[in-house]
């Protein structure tokens, strides 16, 4: 099978690109040959706001590029991910005349959301969920706090979704809740899998069950502290495990860099470690050593990979009680589950889990466990290929 790859990459590296270098890495593994055609919001930076807000609404050259390269490949699948702004809505149509189906991946929620988080001033927010424009994003100006890069934010999305709802044969949803809220949104329910991100497997030497070392090896150090990984902005929550950690002797490591992260570090209490943005070997490093992941998101999350990367990694996590986090964890058997923003129960639960570090231990077991029963990449490809014969066969 061949597949067509279409992702517009982010001017900050983020979880949507990670996500789709592991599934082509994942799929060409299977023996699927995958063609990528990949944009670059960076190519909008030179660009007047006029120029950048036509070129996001449809763009020619998007258009010209993917054609040719259909012709050139015969592709039997275009995968569609990211084409905002980069690329834009212009993608869809290059199938037209060809029986080559389109698959497209839901990593947010920009189809109904100026944001594309469905959150507005730190609360979740669905008034334009379902409505013909999302005129609110407008009027709140939720793209970039302006009104007019949200008018062009909603004309887009209002054009995807007439265009998809043409040409896309199957939508794929990072989880069961997020499909429930693209349903609410408007797109046909029969036509939207369910299937996660692909998380490569760290390997063995994850798992926290230190008590099978070989014999003569050097013992493993205990998992110790805090981590949290991820985007330093308002809807990461990352705020509330700070001030929860005020006035406690608790080590917290933070990884990741983004808007907030000044702010964030002037309110930071002591034992705060500061990383920055690091690649992904040092995260992998960072998640065999902490006794718990942090994950305080705001947002409703369709599928966060920090958490999904913990799992695999052995490693429990505490996250707030909100949309995909509540599919992904068992409370108390793979991590646990707080009110998000809510500061107080943040440090009654961190308070209380670190002095339980067999009860982590096992928690840690329990999610690596889950992740090699239920996520892992051999798993989570068949079910993409299951996919795209889906959609191959509607399209005949």
């Amino acid at each position: 099978m061949r597949v067509l790859m279409v992702h517009s990459r982010y001017r900050q590296r983020g979880g949507e690109d990670v996500a789709v270098d592991a599934e082509i890495a994942a799929l060409r593994a299977a023996g699927v040959d995958v063609v990528p055609f990949f944009g670059d919001n960076n190519i909008l930076t030179d660009k007047s706001a006029i120029a950048a807000g036509l070129h996001a609404l449809w763009s020619t050259q998007t258009l010209q590029q993917l054609r040719h390269l259909i012709a050139e490949t015969a592709p039997d699948v275009m995968h569609v991910h990211n084409t905002f702004p980069g690329l834009s809505a212009s993608a869809y149509t290059a199938t037209q005349g060809r029986r080559i189906p389109i698959v497209q991946t839901l990593h947010n929620f920009r189809l109904f959301c100026s944001n594309a988080l469905l959150l507005r001033e730190g609360e979740p927010c669905t008034r334009c969920l379902g409505a013909a424009l999302p005129w609110r994003g407008i009027q709140f100006a939720c793209y970039r706090e302006s009104h007019a890069a949200s008018a062009i934010v909603a004309a887009q999305s209002m054009i995807h979704r007439l265009l998809g709802a043409r040409q896309v044969a199957r939508y794929i949803a990072l989880s069961q809740s997020s499909r429930e809220l693209f349903i609410a949104g408007g797109l046909p329910a029969e036509r939207i899998a369910v299937k996660p991100n692909i998380i490569p497997d760290p390997g063995p030497d994850s798992s926290p069950d230190r008590s099978n070392a070989a014999a003569g090896s050097p013992a493993a150090a205990p998992r110790q502290g805090l981590l949290f990984v991820g985007r330093l902005s308002p809807e990461k929550g990352l705020d509330t495990v700070l001030a929860a950690l005020h006035g406690m002797d608790v080590p917290l490591t933070v990884a990741g860099d983004g808007p907030q992260a000044a702010a964030l570090q002037a309110a930071s209490p002591p034992h705060v470690r500061w990383l920055g943005a690091v690649p992904p070997a040092e995260i992998s490093r960072l998640m065999r050593q902490a006794a718990l992941l942090v994950f305080p998101s705001r947002a409703f999350e369709n599928y966060p990979m920090a958490l999904a990367e913990a799992m695999a990694h052995g490693l429990p996590v505490l996250a707030s009680d909100r949309g995909a986090m509540r599919e992904m964890l068992q409370p108390g058997h793979t991590g646990w589950l707080v009110p998000p923003g809510d500061a107080v129960a943040w440090r009654d639960a961190i308070t209380d889990l670190l002095r339980r570090p067999q009860d982590l231990a096992a928690a840690g077991q329990a999610a690596r466990a889950h992740y090699l029963a239920h996520l892992a990449p051999a798993r989570m490809v068949q079910r993409q290929l299951d996919i795209y014969q889906t959609a191959i066969g509607a399209a005949t």
